[in-house]
């Protein structure tokens, strides 16, 4: 195996599921892939920041329609420096990251 193939093969993969806005990781991370469920009232998003708070800067602005799912998958997976926070919006029945700690 490549050395630049490894990120894919981690062991220690793990998914999130947040219900409310929440840090996610508080390490560098990458980010397999994303989940946004709304909750049947109206459309939903939710931003995915790149740290530990709202504040951060912005990753991804996600979007889906009443009653819908979508997931992002990424190949490769996203980077983050400062962490995972997921900002709910309105509407947001979950969101669900898979991700691993770039370390492990």
């Amino acid at each position: 195996m490549l050395e630049s193939d490894k990120w894919w093969f981690s062991k220690n993969i793990r998914s999130e599921r947040t219900t409310a806005s929440q840090v996610v990781a508080n390490t560098v991370s990458w980010i397999y892939s994303i989940v946004i469920v709304s909750d049947g009232v109206g459309a939903a998003d939710a931003a995915i920041h790149n740290g530990s708070n709202a504040t951060a800067p912005l990753m991804l602005d996600l979007r889906v329609a009443n009653n819908e799912m979508v997931q992002l998958n990424f190949a490769p997976p996203l980077f983050t420096d400062r962490g995972i926070f997921v900002a709910h919006g309105s509407n947001v029945k979950s969101v669900i990251v898979r991700y691993s700690d770039v370390r492990e």
